[in-house]
């Protein structure tokens, strides 16, 4: 099952043209500027100001989409006008509205069992420790689970000598005694 998202809570593009009253020359403008859902009417500018200049001035002095000519009709500058700024204005309002509330829990997720209880191991958050204690902390049950209960065991230093392990490490050891040290 899909988690919800803020588009799933908003109205969809073709019932918001309804209810603004747009016709279908309004539509088809839309249409033909790819603004195809509701979220994208909302997001396509920052304000009003910028979607009257980038969006309803177009559509207003005549523009040409894709071999088709888009103007308003003679005498409905100001219906336009305010068709579609209600159009924008509303969608900017569903999706501030969806994008602030937090989207409800689905609801077919079992919870997970309850883990069996553990011995001594505190547990580990989803987040890095801020603190050098948390650190150690956490430093201390990794070298716990790698070394057993014997520490001693574990070896805290590296060997003095290096060995090549591979035909490359070899080649590279051997080229570098080879050269002239001036």
């Amino acid at each position: 099952m899909a988690l919800p998202t803020v588009a799933a809570s908003m109205v969809q593009l073709d019932d918001l043209l309804a209810a603004a009253g747009a016709n279908d020359s309004i539509k088809n403008y839309i249409t033909a500027r790819k603004i195809t859902t509701t979220p994208t009417l909302a997001l396509i500018a920052k304000d009003v100001e910028r979607f009257t200049t980038h969006i309803i001035h177009p559509y207003i002095t005549g523009t040409r989409i894709d071999g088709t000519d888009h103007k308003v009709e003679d005498g409905q500058d100001d219906v336009a006008t305010a068709i579609m700024t209600h159009l924008f204005v509303e969608a900017t309002r569903q999706w501030t509205a969806a994008a602030s509330s937090p989207l409800p829990a689905p609801a077919a997720i079992p919870a997970p069992a309850a883990a069996p209880p553990t011995t001594a191991t505190p547990a580990i958050p989803d987040r890095p420790p801020k603190t050098f204690s948390a650190w150690n902390q956490q430093v201390n049950i990794y070298e716990e689970r790698r070394c057993g209960w014997n520490m001693a065991s574990c070896s805290k230093e590296e060997p003095t000598e290096w060995v090549p392990k591979g035909l490359f490490s070899t080649i590279d050891g051997a080229n570098a005694a080879r050269r002239p040290t001036s």
